[in-house]
């Protein structure tokens, strides 16, 4: 934990340009080990798909969890900052991570319902699997869940630092340890499992959302106008927004049969 946090650390310590470069070749990596992962599992034996449905509360959970997935809060700051207030750029970039997300977690869900069929557990859909097909693919599996951790880790906690640094107009180097010694505290005395701590900063995302909203509600009163919403920003959507948020919420927090 101690090696993952001194590297991963420096990353954000450097700053935006070297988080930007680190983030876009994680994500290709995690594509690749996706594709070596779906093709290991469809030439393997595979499980039918399950037909029963079991709970109500298990489909809000997992639209919690995706809803989780999905979350930009922290990164769409960095992209604008980024490309310096390009429209197009702003929202092609939007569009792009999203769009890649959505198809890696689609992916990842077919692959492991057909890899592991009924041995679903709460450990994670790769660590299912892994534990299904067993060998090389436990490790590839593991790399996966790495690099996407790491790139949540970046993005969060770059985004931290500065909004520290904004608020309290402190040294840079202090406002990065307060924004990444938490997580490895937090680690460190292994609080929850993997799972608990994804639902959990499941709810806490989701609390920063609504609270994204809210300000830009504010902003986009005192301003007049959108620039990048444009109608897609106006009050409906507003509480379209807030109401998912509120819902995902709920979801983080229901018990998963």
């Amino acid at each position: 934990m101690l090696i993952y946090y001194v590297i991963a650390g420096l990353v954000v310590f450097f700053g935006m340009k070297i988080v930007g470069i680190c983030e876009k070749y994680s994500v290709l990596a995690m594509v690749l080990v996706i594709g070596i992962l779906f093709v290991r599992t469809v030439t393997a034996q595979t499980s039918a798909l399950p037909s029963t449905f079991i709970a109500s509360t298990n489909a809000i959970a997992l639209y919690s969890t995706v809803a989780f997935s999905l979350s930009a809060v922290m990164s769409v700051p960095q992209v604008v900052k980024g490309v310096a207030g390009d429209r197009k750029k702003i929202i092609g970039a939007i569009a792009a991570g999203t769009g890649i997300n959505a198809f890696l977690i689609i992916i990842v869900t077919f692959m492991t319902l057909l890899g592991a069929g009924q041995a679903i557990t709460k450990n994670g859909a790769l660590v299912d699997l892994s534990a299904t097909l067993g060998g090389w693919v436990s490790i590839v599996g593991y790399v996966f869940s790495l690099l996407a951790l790491s790139t949540s880790f970046w993005a969060n906690t770059l985004n931290m630092r500065d909004i520290i640094a904004e608020q309290t107009k402190w040294n840079l180097k202090i406002c990065w340890l307060l924004a990444t010694l938490p997580c490895l505290v937090l680690a460190l005395f292994g609080m929850s499992s993997f799972v608990g701590f994804a639902r959990l900063a499941g709810v806490i995302q989701v609390l920063t959302g609504i609270g994204i909203i809210i300000a830009y509600s504010r902003s986009r009163k005192r301003t007049g106008q959108s620039a990048i919403c444009g109608n897609f920003g106006k009050l409906p959507f507003q509480i379209l927004v807030i109401l998912g948020s509120i819902m995902a919420t709920v979801g983080s927090v229901i018990a998963v049969k």
